[in-house]
């Protein structure tokens, strides 16, 4: 593979690209030609407002449609034209995907290419060997294509709710401000293009429209070579880290009642209500708005950097984006997305299902061990300083575990807040020492959970 200024050229092993050009050319032979599907008129339609009407004249070119299962997934796939349906459908189209993902998950396609474009690139190769638009094998199709749309993106994932007074660095992602100068910025790049009037005109209104939603917002950004859908892809999964880590310095870890709303935008947001009370047919009264009680805004200063720094979020920023990790060292971080993700739970019953599943998951060899038993011990060999303070961890988790499903049902008595306060203060104390102190001793969970059980003989 190499990479210059004017283009990026994808090289394939010529016996591999040979391999899945067969594989494409007896995938064609499955193609299947039906009449197109007349739908007939719904027996109930609901009174929506129509905003647009396309008519056929309208339509340009082939029309593509899918049938998906109840679930979502995809069962088949057609192109419509001039009478008739031609794709995969059934056990055909399932050839199909798999031969796209074998694709996909090879070099050089995985670094550079989602599962989702490479799908849509061979599929129209599909269509145009079988209308004789094109003879090109399917390699010679498809790899053109991905080279043309490779480039360096610097993708920007706006961040609900949170607000940034500087940049921060965390492995390969920086949060950034969607700033005031920055969409001057993209106006003053159009307006300087020799392009129409109108379109500047439109420019400035899709402009006006972001700035609208997400001036002064943080994002995550990162630069990635790749074609926009996977470019995308990399970044989110990175960015899924850092507000990951954000989140275990958020209050939400140490407050069970809170819930944090720092997720990239559109994953997690307030709740909302709306209602209108009619009398003699007027409007008497309405809302619209929302009833969450927590600050969903979050403002994160220098000085919060500061402190977040001087108290081991390094630490966990090296965790999280370390490019080779040990084993223990993946259990640990598949852990604690699991425990960050908690905080974004919208119920305390939701909230400790998580923060069990995140500790479970980590600290049990197998199902066949005792939960409460083993889970409370081990934490508190790593948290606890002497016998009655792992002797009082021992009993918080085993009394919190034990009322994990009443919080539904009932209101709680002080006795059970204080113990909740507890419990949520002993496993943030558990993963930070288990970040700041016990990741790099030890290869393996094994290795781990062997030492804190020599831990009991000593």
């Amino acid at each position: 593979m190499e990479e210059d200024q004017k283009s990026f050229k994808m090289e394939i092993h010529p016996e591999a690209a040979r391999k899945l050009n067969d594989q494409a050319e007896a995938l064609l032979r499955e193609m299947t030609t039906r009449p197109i599907s007349v739908h007939p008129a719904p027996a109930f339609a609901p009174d929506i407002p129509v905003k647009a009407i396309f008519l056929k004249e309208d339509i340009i070119g082939a029309i593509e449609t899918s049938t998906v299962s109840a679930g979502g997934s995809r069962m088949a796939r057609f192109i419509e034209e001039k009478g008739k349906a031609v794709g995969f459908e059934g056990d055909y189209y399932k050839n199909f995907a798999r031969l796209c993902e074998t694709i996909q998950k090879g070099n050089p396609f995985r670094h550079y290419v989602s599962l989702n474009t490479l799908e849509n690139l061979v599929f129209r190769w599909s269509w145009e060997r079988y209308s004789g638009a094109t003879n090109l094998s399917m390699t010679d199709h498809v790899i053109p294509k991905c080279e043309a749309a490779i480039q360096e993106y610097e993708v920007w994932i706006p961040i609900s709710h949170l607000y940034i007074q500087t940049d921060m660095q965390m492995g390969r992602v920086t949060l950034k401000t969607f700033s005031t100068a920055m969409f001057q910025g993209l106006r003053d790049s159009y307006q300087s293009l020799n392009i129409p009037q109108k379109s500047k005109t439109n420019f400035n209104c899709m402009i006006g429209d972001m700035q609208g939603r997400l001036n002064g917002l943080a994002a995550a950004t990162m630069f990635v070579t790749a074609e926009p859908s996977r470019a995308y892809e990399v970044a989110l999964e990175e960015t899924e880290k850092a507000v990951a880590i954000l989140r275990i310095f958020s209050r939400a870890a140490a407050v069970p009642e809170v819930s944090s709303y720092c997720a990239p935008y559109g994953q997690k947001t307030p709740k909302s209500v709306l209602y209108y009370l009619f009398h003699e047919g007027k409007v008497a009264a309405s809302h619209d708005g929302g009833v969450d009680t927590d600050d969903t805004m979050w403002t994160v200063s220098a000085n919060h950097v500061q402190l977040w720094a001087e108290s081991g979020m390094g630490n966990f920023i090296r965790l999280f984006f370390e490019p080779r990790p040990s084993p223990f060292e993946r259990n640990v971080v598949n852990s604690l997305m699991v425990y960050s993700r908690s905080m974004l739970a919208g119920t305390l019953s939701e909230k400790l299902v998580f923060v069990f599943s995140s500790l479970e998951s980590l600290l049990l060899r197998d199902q066949n061990e005792n939960i409460q038993q083993n889970v409370a011990e081990r934490i508190a060999f790593v948290v606890g300083k002497d016998v009655k303070e792992r002797r009082e961890i021992i009993k918080n988790y085993k009394d919190t575990y034990s009322l994990r499903s009443s919080f539904v049902h009932h209101g709680r008595s002080v006795e059970e807040t204080e113990n909740l306060v507890t419990f949520f203060r002993n496993v943030f104390q558990f993963f930070f020492r288990l970040v700041l102190v016990q990741v790099t001793k030890y290869k393996t969970r094994d290795e781990f959970l062997r030492a804190l059980e020599d831990m009991k003989l000593t």
